[in-house]
């Protein structure tokens, strides 16, 4: 299950990128926020810290935060959703300019 899969990445200190459902010819897509809704269903606690990235094919986003922050906002276009295992301090430093609150620690 995707549960398990992401909790053996997790154990295995490995990132897991969660590609969301896309119908292109019918332009529709699934949006983070259901994304983050799936994994919270799937018992993922709303504290865990997740990376957004969106429109990789035009104007590229990146969102970085606890679930719980990241699903109230409202995101418009294509995205995939990456759960990291423990950060680098070096990841954590980039990731952390794409925060809409303090750094964490």
């Amino acid at each position: 299950s995707v549960k398990e899969r992401i909790e053996k990445n997790l154990k295995e200190g490995l990132h897991t990128l969660c590609l969301l459902d896309l119908i292109s010819e019918e332009k529709k897509y699934m949006r983070p926020n259901e994304g983050l809704k799936i994994l919270l269903e799937l018992g993922f606690e709303e504290e865990r810290e997740v990376v957004i990235v969106c429109d990789l094919g035009g104007d590229a986003r990146i969102f970085f935060g606890k679930i719980s922050e990241l699903i109230t906002k409202d995101f418009d276009v294509p995205a995939a959703i990456i759960i990291p295992a423990k950060l680098h301090f070096t990841e954590r430093e980039f990731l952390n300019r794409f925060t809409s609150s303090p750094p964490y620690q």
